[in-house]
């Protein structure tokens, strides 16, 4: 985890609308502009970007892993189009790839988050999975807890979306930690 020497939670929002979102936001465009939803699904199973490149957070992950997810994730491609929320989305993309070894549980998250751009579904709680888990932690939130809403984040991480409150959870977990330890 890094530190970004941020001094205030207000600082943490700027930091990361400036710094971070418009990467967020080119990710989601990138599967939003996919023509057909079996390409979207295919790259998101593969953790595939623009010019083909591996997005980071699967970068570790075997080709062959993520080409299993692929072909697992367009074997249901029928039952992913008609999910009508977020979290329907995400439940049907953990059923389908959560088993295959070396899928992990931000996989998963980041799989129905790029899917879930493509047919307009964005998540409506911060899910919590490795990285934002610690981030929650340093906030006071029990480490058993799958979800929080963002309402319940301290001002102003409570303005962001859900999407952006898991990326600050997780990126600023550090800064979040070392935050909260100087308001206790």
């Amino acid at each position: 985890m890094r530190d970004h020497g941020l001094q205030s939670f207000a600082e943490v929002v700027a930091h990361y609308v400036a710094e971070k979102r418009p990467k967020a936001e080119n990710e989601r465009r990138w599967f939003r502009i996919q023509r057909k939803i079996h390409e979207a699904v295919r790259l998101a199973g593969l953790a595939s970007g623009p010019n083909g490149r591996r997005f980071r957070h699967q970068y570790r992950i075997p080709r062959r892993v993520l080409s299993k997810a692929s072909r697992a994730l367009l074997r249901n491609l029928r039952r992913l189009g008609h999910s009508t929320s977020f979290e329907a989305l995400f439940d049907q993309v953990h059923d389908i790839i959560a088993r295959i070894p070396g899928i992990g549980s931000l996989t998963v998250y980041d799989t129905a988050l790029r899917i879930g751009a493509r047919l307009g579904l964005s998540p409506q709680t911060v899910y919590l999975h490795a990285g934002t888990r610690h981030g929650a932690e340093a906030l006071g939130f029990d480490r058993d807890r799958t979800s929080i809403s963002p309402r319940e984040l301290p001002p102003p991480l409570n303005k962001l979306t859900a999407e952006e409150a898991e990326d600050v959870l997780c990126i600023y977990a550090a800064d979040l930690a070392r935050l909260a330890g100087a308001a206790a």
